[in-house]
């Protein structure tokens, strides 16, 4: 299995449109991670039994679909970390439960997670993955011969805990598959070895991460913990090619 790691937005930009261009992108699996906190309230969401997460990019493209849906709808999202005026909620996972979420369509925006998922429509298939349900994506990837992970970051900038996310699915992958020959690229490495430097530290790497440290300022520090919790979700969300919303997958291997 070949893996490689878009750190961050602009890396994800560079690598997209030169395999678009060669025409790879196509025959690319794609996990995104953006571990605070749209993946993991999207892998909530779906686990509480939404019936679809729909992403968008502004606010104001997500009042529309809204319209276009009717029925059972909630706008959720957030810029710089606090709920969008006038939408149903933000994005702390801690708003996902059951109770609200069941059986409606979510329509989402957030300043960095739908944009990259957004950016990596034309692939092959387009995965979901946060701390939350490692081990669901995992099994599900364990026949690709490409995977590539996209690493939602901040504004731009390299977020650790998306970085340690990715790091994370790689060591479960290797240790899960060890007859599987990993071949990955200097990034794939670099999440790795960021993973195993704090893979009993996770709460912790999470709180003392940039947008870690800016979410507490903002008294989401409940969100943290739950985010940096590991496998308590058995669910791989996935973006449906034809419609663009993302389900949850009935587990099988991809080959």
């Amino acid at each position: 299995m070949e893996i490689d790691v878009a750190l961050e937005l602009n890396a994800a930009r560079k690598a997209i449109r030169r395999m678009s261009a060669r025409k790879l992108l196509a025959e690319r699996v794609v996990v995104v991670f953006d571990v605070l906190r749209a993946t993991s309230c999207i892998v909530t969401a779906l686990a509480n039994g939404s019936r679809a997460v729909v992403p968008v990019l502004t606010p104001q493209e997500g009042k529309c679909v809204r319209q276009a849906y009717g029925g059972e709808t909630l706008l959720c999202g957030e810029r710089r970390g606090i709920r969008i005026r006038g939408f149903d909620l933000s994005n702390s996972p801690q708003e996902f439960t059951r109770e609200v979420v069941q059986g409606k369509t979510l329509i989402m925006t957030t300043t960095n997670g739908t944009r990259a998922i957004r950016y990596v429509l034309g692939a092959r298939c387009i995965l979901m993955g946060a701390f939350l349900n490692l081990s669901a994506v995992c099994r599900m990837v364990s026949g690709v011969r490409r995977l590539s992970i996209v690493c939602a970051g901040t504004e731009g900038a390299v977020s650790l805990e998306d970085v340690a996310g990715a790091g994370a699915l790689i060591k479960y992958i290797q240790t899960s598959y060890r007859s599987e020959r990993l071949i990955l690229t200097d990034a794939a490495h670099l999440a790795l070895i960021t993973f195993e430097n704090h893979e009993h530290q996770i709460v912790d790497l999470l709180r003392n991460s940039t947008h870690g440290r800016y979410l507490a300022k903002l008294g989401f520090e409940a969100d943290i913990n739950d985010c940096a919790q590991v496998d308590t979700a058995d669910v791989v969300p996935v973006v449906d090619e034809t419609t663009g919303e993302i389900r949850p997958y009935v587990l099988q291997p991809l080959s």
